[in-house]
């Protein structure tokens, strides 16, 4: 899965025996250990907000997401909310699979169509890869244990920088906007929310996605792969049981 991504299994030298392939179900326990443990140090940084409604909605919400990847369709998931303070982005995720998803993104969605194109956003990151990319980066090799991760990582890991850890390219990102799009048309979302998430970005403090040239580029690329499908019959804006939390969301 993404761990796959970050690079090939380990080769044996030519004098070893042959090293045995490491399983899927391996590599998914990796995967969960180095996101649990990437997620503990995230929440030390972090002023985590907590609705056990509001989380449970996002969780199942994710879920439903989630169904339409190959890659993530069975992996657990974990949905956490925090305010944005000392550069965190709006939302991110972290194998796991964790979803990070900011107050401050929640109150700025219109709609819940908006909410299911942030989350579709990150999910789309989490299956490329980009984390464990800049993680082989910063530690070096590409096949590692919780254990090893966590003994080659600095003492005070960069998260939020321009050269974080979390950080995701220009080019990442607005592929990321383009998955989205189709995530949310195959879980029944009307995927124009993609659009409503970028008027958001555009009013945001974050220059990553709030940039005249960048936003041009991604609503260009937005329409055109919305365009790409047939209208859906009845696409969710929002659904019941988003309608069910939407007083929570506001109090928080």
């Amino acid at each position: 899965m993404l761990l796959c991504c970050a690079g090939a299994l380990v080769v044996a030298c030519s004098t070893a025996p042959p090293s045995q392939p490491v399983s899927v179900e391996e590599i998914s326990r990796r995967e969960r250990g180095i996101g649990a443990f990437l997620g503990d140090d995230l929440s030390r940084l972090l002023k985590v907000r907590r609705d056990v409604e509001v989380t449970i909605h996002l969780r199942d919400l994710a879920k439903h997401l989630m169904a339409t990847s190959s890659d993530l369709a069975t992996a657990p998931i974990g949905v956490f909310l925090f305010d944005v303070s000392g550069g965190a982005p709006l939302s991110f995720g972290v194998p796991g699979v964790r979803l990070y998803l900011s107050v401050e993104l929640l109150k700025s969605c219109r709609f819940e169509n908006e909410i299911a194109a942030a989350m579709a956003s990150e999910l789309a990151i989490l299956e490329r890869g980009v984390l464990f990319d800049n993680l082989s980066a910063l530690i070096g090799g590409d096949e590692w244990t919780e254990a090893e991760v966590r003994k080659r990582l600095p003492a005070q890991v960069n998260y939020f920088g321009d050269a974080g850890l979390m950080n995701v390219s220009r080019e990442a990102r607005l592929g990321a906007l383009v998955r989205s799009v189709g995530i949310l048309y195959g879980s029944g979302f009307d995927p124009r929310g993609v659009l409503g998430l970028l008027e958001i970005f555009r009013k945001s403090q974050d220059q990553t996605v709030n940039n005249e040239g960048f936003q041009a580029e991604a609503i260009e690329a937005v329409r055109e792969a919305i365009n790409a499908h047939p209208p859906l019959r009845n696409p969710v804006v929002r659904s019941t049981e988003y309608l069910k939390v939407l007083k929570r969301i506001e109090r928080l």
